[in-house]
């Protein structure tokens, strides 16, 4: 916008806001302080997709968000829904590539239960795809019967080998939680668990005392 020559009608933004600091179960829509342009946000009640009104009023949907590179991470399904409505609407998808922070060289684990497709597990691939979500976009595209015009800026100077822990590559949180890249390499392992049984048990055995527990 400081360039001139766009004009930014809305941003749309993922489970954890436009900053990447909510940690919240429903995220409303908002007005970004700085620049007063709406801000729609998919972190609903409904996980909605993109509002069938905001893509009839644009040129182009440019999508530009932080992966960590496992299957889970709700990010992915923004990218692999969001070109949908795009399609619909026979605008442009660009996808602004990042790289995978825990490299791309490895794809391991599971793939998905296509039973089991929810907000957390939106496409068949494992839960460590090795993927950019610009590789992503165009595969899930590629393999639908949508045929959106799906469009990647390529990412720059990133090996498939390459950690993002290489000279040059600065790690900023993506999300709360996601605090560094070990968090990220062990992520696609140990949230498998998040839903378990041996979770839950663990969890309740982890919960603070009350008074009586305390006392007693």
């Amino acid at each position: 916008m400081r360039k001139g020559g766009v004009n930014v009608v809305s941003v749309v933004t993922p489970e954890h806001g436009l900053h990447g600091r909510l940690d919240e179960e429903n995220i409303a829509d908002t007005v970004d302080a700085a620049t007063k342009v709406p801000i729609h946000s998919l972190y609903q009640p409904n996980r909605r997709k993109l509002p069938a009104q905001l893509t009839k009023d644009i040129d182009v949907l440019v999508f530009d968000i932080q992966d960590i590179g496992a299957r889970f991470y709700t990010y992915s399904c923004t990218c692999c829904t969001q070109w949908k409505p795009a399609a619909a609407q026979k605008i442009p998808f660009v996808v602004l590539d990042r790289p995978n922070p825990i490299t791309g060289s490895r794809a391991e684990g599971p793939m998905l239960d296509d039973k089991l497709r929810s907000f957390v597990g939106c496409y068949d691939m494992p839960t460590r795809h090795g993927l950019t979500f610009g590789e992503l976009a165009l595969m899930a595209n590629a393999e639908s019967n949508r045929k959106a015009d799906v469009r990647v800026v390529p990412v720059q100077n990133w090996q498939r080998a390459d950690w993002l822990t290489r000279p040059g590559l600065v790690w900023h949180d993506p999300s709360p939680n996601m605090r560094s890249l070990n968090g990220a390499t062990l992520y696609t392992g140990i949230a498998l668990f998040e839903a378990s049984k041996i979770c839950r048990w663990a969890a309740e055995r982890m919960r603070p005392l009350n008074k009586s527990e305390r006392t007693g």
